[in-house]
């Protein structure tokens, strides 16, 4: 894919949906959990889960343009 000025909605409506899809298991997950071992677990993966979600959405819009990028370089 080369550098793009504009995201249609329906892709940015994907990225919305595969972040909110993951969210979404992450809770189930986490409402499964039980007993202080799990909790633990839970408490060292949160983190690293949500720092890779970033990472996806990151990545999702890595191909933009400097006009929409801004002389910064931050989105």
């Amino acid at each position: 894919m080369l550098a793009a000025n504009h995201y249609d909605t329906a892709y940015i409506d994907g990225c919305r949906a595969r972040i909110d899809a993951q969210v979404a298991a992450f809770r189930d997950v986490v409402g499964a959990a039980s007993g202080p071992e799990l909790g633990a677990a839970v408490e060292a993966f949160e983190p690293r889960f949500f720092n890779a979600l970033v990472l996806q959405l990151d990545y999702s819009f890595v191909h933009r343009t400097r006009k929409i990028e801004g002389k910064d370089g931050n989105a």
